[in-house]
């Protein structure tokens, strides 16, 4: 007999097939050029502590679009990835070998879900709050 929980199991391991608008955001992103320069700055920091920050969107060589963190020769990355079929963002940290930037152990990948939470404490201030009670600095 198929329960209830088998279906549900069914549904959620059936790929599901891409909206044509999401095909053709795919190629808007591939004809677009591998790296672009975004300036973010955050609208909830006073003057003070405010901060303009130029981040680099640039691709692997997977094709996977990352951007670099922290200011200069800074071994830490957000990619945004895909694996087996769910849509990850991966905080990491990378080393160089035979000429090649490889990811570490150091890391943590986000679901979307979980990357939602992190974006809302992050954007109500409160992770700011909390960095500012322990005695952390903002970088101007």
């Amino acid at each position: 007999m198929v329960t209830s929980k088998d279906k549900d199991k069914a549904r959620k391991t059936q790929k599901k097939r891409p909206r044509k608008e999401e095909i053709e955001e795919e190629k808007i992103e591939e004809e677009s050029s591998s790296s672009e320069v975004i300036a973010s700055s955050s609208e909830s920091e006073s003057e003070e502590e405010s901060s303009v920050t130029a981040v680099k969107r640039e691709k692997n060589d997977a094709g996977e679009a990352f951007f670099g963190l922290g200011l200069g020769q800074s071994k830490k990355r957000c990619t945004i990835r895909k694996f087996k079929g769910t849509v990850l963002v991966d905080i990491r940290e990378f080393y160089e070998k035979d000429g090649k930037s490889l990811p570490g152990k150091k890391g943590i990948s986000l679901t979307i879900e979980q990357y939602n939470s992190l974006k809302s404490a992050v954007k109500s201030g409160m992770v700011d709050k909390e960095i500012k009670k322990l005695g952390g600095g903002f970088s101007r």
